[in-house]
């Protein structure tokens, strides 16, 4: 019994450290973003956290139906201004991965998120037209892994909304770097394009990144 209360504690106390892990990496996006923007014509004018983000969305299946969770780590907003008012801003959901969600799970993120837009509750919730979801993983390796389970089940037109980056591609030291071009897309048949987070305004993907 003392073993087994011992082996509990220790699994607290790892789930502890993790959840401290993963918290401490969004509230370091934060303060990225928002220093970024300070020497950028692109800037953080909005972020949320917390359960006041969370939703759901409902998908077929044999059953007739089931509610997946819509749960980000945060919901922010980049304005670009590039831009004309009206047009030049960009929400995100953000998601953190620290490698310990099963891929099973991680494709039910993807399908709900992919849901929530088709079912236009992105537009009832939040007010915006488009969002786009930002995965931040800790490797490059897992980006890749991640990048291409999106593209095994979203639909082509679906896959410019997600990308996947890694957050060893920037740092608090040069927080810049985190609107250079450095993420994956779906959209790329297992090739390391890379793109920015906001396309540039003379760039064709520009067209079609509120749509």
């Amino acid at each position: 019994m003392a073993a087994d209360g011992a082996d509990r504690r220790l699994r607290a106390y790892e789930l502890k450290e993790l959840f401290l892990q993963h918290e401490m990496l969004i509230v370091d996006h934060h303060v990225l973003f928002a220093l970024a923007g300070k020497t950028s014509h692109l800037r953080l004018v909005d972020w949320q956290e917390g359960r006041g983000l969370f939703d759901s969305a409902v998908i077929a299946d044999a059953g007739g139906g089931r509610k997946l969770p819509v749960r980000p780590d945060a919901f922010f907003t980049i304005e670009d201004a590039r831009r004309d008012e009206g047009k030049n801003r960009f929400p995100f959901f953000l998601e953190i991965d620290r490698s310990t969600m099963p891929h099973a799970k991680f494709k039910e993120k993807i399908q709900a998120y992919w849901q929530y837009r088709e079912q236009g509750l992105h537009a009832k919730r939040w007010g915006i037209k488009s969002f786009r979801v930002l995965t931040v993983t800790l490797t490059v390796a897992r980006a890749r892994n991640l990048r291409d389970l999106g593209r095994t089940m979203l639909p082509e037109s679906a896959r410019k909304h997600f990308l996947f980056t890694a957050a060893d591609n920037y740092s608090l030291q040069d927080p810049s770097r985190i609107f250079a071009d450095i993420c994956l897309s779906p959209r790329e048949n297992g090739q390391d394009v890379t793109y920015p987070l906001i396309p540039d305004p003379e760039d064709s993907l520009a067209k079609t990144a509120q749509t």
